[in-house]
């Protein structure tokens, strides 16, 4: 994606030019390629889908005075560099409210937690970093992935951690694996199989395919705390894993 500066003579562009795409984005003119369809039509996909709907409604049900509450919470959120390689995205720049709505409890809805009217106060403390006895390169045998996750100090409101996974190579994509309530206590993680994309007749067909039958594979993995009260943790540093099978 590149930013286009406005000038004198161009001050705003709109539409589709073969496969190059204008698009406005966060205050900005951007310009990428038109992306190809996939639509896959996964389970995760369609209630990811479905959650979205909901939400929209939902915002524009919420009085003048909250969604002016969400403008000023978007316009707010800190700025973070385009080119963060980790799994788990986070914002950039200026959101609209909407925006601000919308990525706040969607990261909520996928934690099954309720959706919140008002933006987090600026008094609400955010979840303590995430422990693991996961080193940063690690190889686990006989077709799972085992380890441990905590917070690294007491969190007063009800708290999970979102296990983020990617299989290396490139046509495999990020998703959420697990989501589990964590707390100051060493809770236990078990992974045992993996989303990979196959390629059939150039079609993208998404496959969950347990460890066991891959022998080896190797991916990534992050973590993130996640507070009922829709403030969330900074991403933890990012994992390499390698299971084996026997």
């Amino acid at each position: 994606m590149a930013r286009v500066k406005s000038s004198g003579l161009i001050q705003s562009i709109s539409g589709k030019v073969g496969d190059i795409v204008f698009v406005r984005y966060r205050g900005g003119l951007m310009v990428r390629k038109s992306p190809k369809s996939t639509d896959v039509r996964s389970i995760f996909q369609l209630n990811v889908r479905r959650n979205f709907v909901f939400l929209l409604k939902s915002f524009y049900d919420l009085p003048f005075c909250e969604r002016v509450l969400w403008e000023e919470y978007g316009h707010n959120l800190p700025c973070y560099d385009n080119l963060y390689s980790g799994l788990i995205k986070r914002p950039r720049g200026k959101l609209s409210g909407q925006n601000a709505y919308l990525s706040v409890n969607r990261v909520l809805a996928s934690c099954g937690f309720s959706p919140v009217n008002r933006p987090p106060h600026p008094s609400i403390p955010r979840p303590s970093a995430l422990c693991t006895d996961l080193p940063q390169y690690s190889q686990h045998k006989n077709g799972e992935a085992r380890f441990k996750v905590w917070l690294s100090s007491a969190y007063s409101y009800k708290c999970v951690v979102q296990i983020w996974v990617r299989a290396q190579g490139s046509d495999n994509y990020r998703y959420l694996a697990r989501v589990i309530e964590v707390s100051q206590a060493r809770r236990e993680v078990v992974l045992t199989k993996i989303r990979l994309h196959k390629d059939k007749k150039k079609d993208k067909k998404i496959v969950e395919s347990p460890f066991t039958e891959l022998k080896k594979i190797e991916f990534r993995l992050q973590l993130r705390a996640v507070s009922e009260k829709g403030v969330f943790s900074i991403p933890s540093a990012l994992y390499v894993l390698e299971v084996v099978s026997d």
